[in-house]
């Protein structure tokens, strides 16, 4: 095996050990923070108060707009450390199947049986 061939074996179990570890985390970590994230906002509006105390249908909007935006971005937050756990799990694959096609070529030229 040469140099070249260990070192991008290596450098595939560590990116294909990290896309792992990023899925995982994004699992069981990430998805479950994200779920309680409501606490940004004030929970000053009760829509049970009578109309004299509630605030304006404004902040009602804006409250409504708000939490659109958070779910949104916790939408945006688990999709973007999926798809940098799948691919890293991909290109660790990649770099292991041309490591050992490439090795394998290297013995096939090396016993003289390619022209």
């Amino acid at each position: 095996m040469t140099t070249q061939s260990a070192l991008s074996i290596s450098v595939s179990i560590v990116a294909l050990l990290f896309g792992v570890a990023v899925l995982v985390f994004t699992t069981v970590v990430i998805r479950w923070a994200v779920q309680d994230d409501f606490y940004l906002l004030a929970r000053g509006y009760d829509p049970n108060n009578p109309a004299a105390e509630r605030p304006s249908a404004d902040y009602r909007d804006l409250y409504g707009w708000t939490e659109n935006l958070i779910r949104q971005r916790n939408h945006d937050v688990l999709a973007f450390h999926y798809t940098l756990g799948a691919s890293c799990v991909v290109v660790g694959l990649l770099l292991i199947a041309w490591a050992v096609d490439r090795e394998r070529l290297r013995r096939r030229i090396s016993k003289g049986g390619a022209t």
